[in-house]
């Protein structure tokens, strides 16, 4: 694998695994190898088996997820610490390791994930703001079956470049 490709960042559905979402995605990323890296996040929950990972996954365990336990409505106050913790994960990736980070791609619960980061991205150039890790400036995202919306986390951004915290 050429190290100086571009990089994208992958992020399964709950209850499943890296691993698993490596192997689902074999073919496309087999297509796309001379042009990509893909790199393979693993989330940091434990979980029980997500829909259709069971029996063909069985002995993949442990399965994960992005959020805690009852935390999946959205809402929660983690979920700007899930962000941060992701592009960290992701800056951590790139230190020395060549390409850079050009697209996320997302699965059913990594869609919000993936998502969540553009969106971050996105809000961030808008209004003049420090990108959370200015080295990382993606692109594009692939979202595959996306369930909720992005991870929005619980930071608010005005336009004179402070940050707020929502409370409800």
């Amino acid at each position: 694998m050429n190290k100086s490709l571009p990089r994208i960042a992958c992020f399964h559905g709950g209850g499943s695994s890296a691993a698993i979402y490596e192997i689902q995605y074999s073919f496309l990323t087999a297509l796309l190898t001379h042009g990509f890296q893909f790199k393979f996040f693993e989330d940091p929950f434990d979980s029980i088996a997500g829909p259709g990972i069971l029996p063909t996954f069985g002995r993949f365990e442990p399965y994960k997820s992005w959020f805690s336990k009852g935390e999946s409505n959205g809402h929660d106050w983690t979920e700007q610490d899930s962000l941060e913790w992701v592009s960290t994960m992701m800056e951590e990736r790139r230190a020395g390791l060549g390409g850079e980070w050009v697209g996320v791609m997302g699965f059913s619960e990594g869609t919000r994930i993936a998502s969540g980061r553009l969106l971050d991205q996105q809000r961030r150039k808008e209004l003049g703001l420090r990108l959370a890790v200015p080295s990382i400036q993606l692109r594009f995202g692939v979202l595959c079956m996306g369930e909720g919306p992005p991870m929005a986390g619980s930071k608010s951004y005005s336009a004179w470049g402070e940050q707020s915290y929502v409370v409800s």
